[in-house]
């Protein structure tokens, strides 16, 4: 086997269509095919972008949820502003979006079994106690991702965000009937934010604590669902789960092992957008594995788990890319996340969102990969 591809979201997916197309034997597993995940299932114009043109995809109206020209700021119950980009953002309901991807992978000739990856026994994968062989492993398993503790590579707990959400029906909340727009909340934790995204019937309100708050994050959440007007708000069983925030490996491949997507911590530290950084580090992955000197590089010798020297290249390749292409950007974001959620800057953002949208396009720009905060913070100094 060339490939053995462990979590079949996003990450997991665009390896597995890229290596599959090329000809490689790939196998990829899961413990759940697909499964629903908390997520506000943002599509951002950078995602899409990655579907169309590293993928070969486009995504099927049926895991669409809404399209939405622009977002919404409040400070607390207040709306201090709407503004509207040029790149479309699209809100998909996770469980179909995954279940079109695994579809795309499978329709590529990559084999898909549920499994559970349970560690490295010599030179060996081990998912559900059967030993397996291959070129390379590639972790897309998540924030606690079993293959990143066989490499010694997790994420420090201290660095993970905590995520809360709840999907209700737009007649459960009247305030929200009319909702056609990306909602983003402040006021309700002071290191953290809130959202509202409309998907057709449904909203999807969720709060986002960053790493280190000591703030009750399920009492906050119950007043921004109040304050949203839904129904029942107090009895609502709310999903929460941890989310990569304050750290991503910077090295996120060694030996024959690649990380991406959440395994990596490759979630963007100030929006807390995922998809579309899972999809881009799975497509590199891929394409450094292929960017080796043929069949012989790409099978060596040694075996998953080693670390020879065909397995280093490919390594290199895939930390570089990384560097180049992803990790740039969420140095600038943890920058800039540090600066929003402290005073005098949180206020002074507050004053600018209430004062015109020149921000708000600013920050659409950076959120669809036309930008980055570097340009962002410059252009607003200069007040263009």
């Amino acid at each position: 086997m060339d490939a053995l591809i462990v979590g079949a979201g996003p990450a997991g997916c665009a390896a597995a269509i890229l290596l599959a197309r090329a000809g490689r034997e790939v196998l990829m597993v899961d413990k759940a095919l697909p499964r629903d995940k908390l997520c506000g299932g943002l599509l951002s114009g950078r995602a899409l972008r990655l579907l169309r043109e590293r993928l070969g995809l486009e995504l099927p109206a049926s895991v669409v949820g809404e399209v939405c020209a622009g977002f919404e700021i409040c400070d607390g119950r207040e709306l201090l502003n709407s503004a509207e980009g040029e790149a479309p953002l699209t809100f998909v309901f996770r469980d179909r979006f995954d279940a079109f991807l695994l579809e795309a992978a499978r329709g590529a000739g990559c084999r898909v079994e549920p499994g559970r990856f349970e560690g490295l026994r010599g030179d060996a994968a081990v998912v559900d106690g059967r030993e397996l062989r291959c070129g390379r492993i590639v972790g897309a398993d998540g924030v606690f991702s079993a293959v990143g503790r066989a490499q010694g590579k997790s994420l420090p707990d201290r660095s993970l965000a905590v995520g809360l959400q709840v999907d209700v029906p737009r007649s459960a909340s009247p305030a929200l009937a009319g909702l056609h727009a990306a909602r983003i909340f402040f006021g309700y934790l002071r290191l953290g934010w809130g959202w509202a995204f409309p998907k057709g019937e449904r909203v999807s309100i969720g709060l986002g604590g960053m790493p280190g708050t000591k703030e009750d994050l399920a009492a906050a959440m119950r007043r921004l669902l109040a304050d949203c007007g839904v129904a029942g708000s107090q009895s609502l069983k709310l999903r929460g789960a941890k989310l990569p925030n304050a750290a991503f490996l910077r090295e996120p491949a060694a030996g024959q092992v690649l990380l991406c997507g959440d395994a990596a911590g490759f979630a963007e530290p100030l929006t807390g957008e995922g998809i579309a950084f899972a999809l881009h580090s799975g497509a590199l992955a891929a394409q450094s594995m292929l960017a080796g000197a043929g069949r012989k590089e790409f099978r060596p010798a040694g075996t998953c788990g080693t670390s020879d020297t065909a397995g280093a290249g490919c390594a290199a390749r895939y930390n570089a890319a990384c560097r180049s292409e992803i990790t740039p950007l969420f140095a600038q974001a943890l920058r800039a996340r540090n600066l929003l959620f402290r005073e005098p800057f949180r206020s002074l953002a507050m004053r600018r969102f209430r004062a015109g949208t020149g921000a708000m396009k600013r920050f659409l720009r950076v959120l669809s990969g036309e930008s980055d905060y570097r340009k962002f913070f410059s252009d607003s100094l200069l007040g263009r």
